[in-house]
């Protein structure tokens, strides 16, 4: 089985469509890959800072939430406390 390229119909053998024989398209892909990557890199870094402003606001919020329980139980057992004085 031979591995020569086909002949064109002038009877010249035809070129070779590698990427590796036209290396301005290589480069242009090289180029391509990297601009790729430095995007991805960019929205993967906005989504880590992201995500740690979420996790540092969600805490704050945790922590509002837990101090409001609170208040609220203590004024609950207040209430509880005028209400047991006024029956009596």
């Amino acid at each position: 089985m031979s591995t020569r390229q086909p002949k064109t119909a002038s009877g010249h053998q035809k070129k070779s469509q590698n990427k590796a024989d036209r290396p301005e398209e290589t480069e242009d892909d090289a180029n391509k890959l990297a601009t790729q990557t430095l995007e991805t890199a960019d929205i993967l870094e906005a989504i880590a800072a992201l995500k740690d402003d979420f996790g540092t606001k969600f805490d704050g919020v945790m922590t509002a939430i837990n101090g409001i329980k609170s208040d609220i139980k203590d004024f609950s057992g207040r209430l509880g406390q005028q209400k047991i004085g006024l029956v009596r």
